[in-house]
């Protein structure tokens, strides 16, 4: 029915009989009616809202990766489940389970956002390499901890096709303190002087964190190694055009060092954490290479935001979740390179962060 009465749908069949138009935002249009029901039903069956607007092929390939998301969730749910959790077992189907129930997530999202955006409004990325730096304050509101306000700055810079990534995170009415040094080597995607027809691309990285709580006497040090990679969701379908996928997957090892001293006296021994990490998101780039915003789960717990408080045994299991939004401003005068950048998460603790950014076109 919702087909039937969708204005969009007719203007999908009116385009396809009559001649093709060179101008790829024609058809890509927002459907209200679409965009509603790709809310409900389409939670449930998802590509509900492509399906209403005549985009049909669409529709199927969310339906699909919906299915192979269910799917995936079983497969690994029921391992947990069988296994009793086993620790030869629990980091497999873990895994699975999460990204399973991502590719759930991705395509109900894709799938609200393909009918409520129109062409007219999307962006694309510009298939260039650039080298970022960022300077700017955050606040942790977190109930186990008196920290708050943190001074935040980092920068990536690119070396041939290999990024190194340092960034800092300053207590400034604590002594905490989180530094991290990344390198991320590229294998595909936009590198220094070697453009892209899309924002697609899949790194390595390699990281060493050091996160230091005086006040509490101890100090966490993680080594981590994980590749991510991003998917520009044209390729997936065309209606989706603008929008991407990322998904990463990896593993670390905390060693916790302890600068108290036991009931005996004797100092405590350092404790070793193995880190299951796992990233999905979805976002989408502004029009006239602007930035991009990208909202996502992110599954490890070493970090402020750490684990997802909840009622119950579930409390701190999962990981949290995350907005990212990167936007610079128009400025002909500091060639379009300066801008603001916004995150929020909420895990155990809620995190809110404003950026000043600056980039250069490598």
């Amino acid at each position: 029915m919702g087909a039937v009465w969708s204005p969009a749908a007719h203007a999908q069949e009116i385009e396809i009989t009559g001649p093709l138009s060179a101008n790829e935002d024609d058809g890509l249009q927002s459907d209200p009616l679409a965009t509603g029901l790709a809310i409900f039903p389409g939670a449930i069956v998802h590509g509900t809202g492509h399906f209403v607007a005549g985009r049909s092929q669409t529709g199927r390939r969310l339906l699909l990766t919906e299915g192979v998301g269910l799917g995936m969730v079983l497969l690994g749910g029921g391992t947990l489940a069988l296994t009793g959790a086993a620790r030869d077992w629990v980091a497999p189907a873990a895994a699975v389970t999460i990204a399973g129930a991502g590719l759930f997530g991705l395509s109900f999202m894709a799938d609200v956002w393909g009918v409520a955006v129109p062409g007219s409004w999307r962006g694309t990325a510009n298939g260039s390499a650039y080298s970022t730096s960022r300077v700017g304050i955050s606040h942790v509101s977190d109930p186990q901890f008196e920290y708050g306000w943190f001074l935040t700055a980092g920068f990536e810079r690119w070396i041939g096709p290999v990024r190194v990534a340092p960034s800092g995170w300053f207590g400034m009415d604590s002594q905490n303190e989180r530094l991290r040094f990344a390198v991320k080597p590229r294998f595909l995607g936009a590198t220094p002087g070697a453009r892209v027809s899309d924002g697609s691309y899949l790194d390595f990285e390699a990281a060493l964190t050091r996160h230091d709580y005086p006040s509490e006497g101890f100090v966490n040090t993680t080594f981590e190694s994980s590749v991510l990679g991003r998917l520009d969701l044209r390729s997936f379908a065309k209606d989706l055009r603008g929008s991407f996928a990322e998904f990463g997957t990896g593993w670390g090892v905390t060693r916790t060092g302890y600068d108290i001293r036991g009931l005996n006296g004797d100092r405590i021994e350092a404790d070793y954490t193995e880190l299951l990490l796992f990233q999905l998101g979805f976002g989408a780039y502004f029009r006239g290479d602007r930035g991009e915003w990208r909202a996502y789960y992110d599954h490890r717990h070493d970090d402020y935001a750490a684990g997802l408080l909840m009622y119950g045994l579930g409390s701190g299991v999962a990981g949290h979740f995350g907005l990212d939004v990167d936007y610079y401003f128009k400025s002909r005068m500091l060639d379009d390179n300066v801008g603001l950048g916004v995150s929020a998460q909420v895990g155990s603790a809620y995190v809110l962060g404003l950026s000043l950014l600056y980039r250069e076109e490598m």
